[in-house]
């Protein structure tokens, strides 16, 4: 079986921009892939988004690494009974996703990991990958959150230790994705 869940962070700055960002990656999410997404909330809840787990933002400094404990939390304090071979697509929630292909992709192979290197936005020196939209078995979730470090520099991104890890791991790297991102500090969209 295949899961969603879309991350978002309810914060202060920002908030009616980032507002319209969640509901329309919502329904960009219900669009492409025809599958209702878990809501993984990262400092508050919400008035207008569904049914959602609310963690919590205040773990580290480092906002990817509190991204990842809550979305661990939601998994260990979830009613879902998930077997290790479903695969869990993750998205942040104010990205658009523009087509199915990453679902498609994962329909029609079966791999454990399925990324897209994040060099096309970050430089040919970049080794990451990106964590806006990506997808795991159940298993390696567990797997990776059970041994990923949570005591990095704020500054140290996640998308490092999510390469590494897919480097050891029956891991599928795709061309595209079908997302439109809009990276922290970058003023501009991309077609990823």
């Amino acid at each position: 079986m295949i899961h969603v869940i879309a991350t978002s962070a309810n914060i202060e700055n920002n908030y009616a921009v980032r507002k319209q960002q969640y509901l329309t990656g919502l329904c960009s999410i219900i669009s492409n892939y025809k599958i209702n997404p878990y809501i993984i909330e990262t400092c508050s809840p919400t008035n207008y988004l569904a049914e959602h787990f609310v963690g919590h933002s205040n773990y580290s400094e480092n906002k990817g690494i509190s991204e990842f404990i809550n979305i661990d939390n939601f998994f260990k304090n979830t009613d879902l009974k998930l077997e290790d071979d479903d695969v869990i697509i993750k998205t942040s929630l104010r990205y658009e996703i523009v087509s199915p292909h990453l679902l498609d992709v994962i329909k029609s192979n079966d791999h454990e990991v399925y990324c897209k290197s994040s060099s096309d936005i970050y430089g040919p020196q970049d080794t990451g990958v990106h964590c806006f939209l990506f997808a795991m078995k159940y298993k390696c979730w567990k797997n990776f959150l059970n041994t990923f470090n949570r005591h990095v520099h704020r500054d140290q991104p996640i998308e490092g230790q999510l390469a590494d890890y897919f480097k050891k791991t029956d891991t599928k790297y795709l061309d595209k994705l079908g997302i439109l991102a809009n990276p922290a500090n970058h003023n501009k969209i991309y077609t990823v």
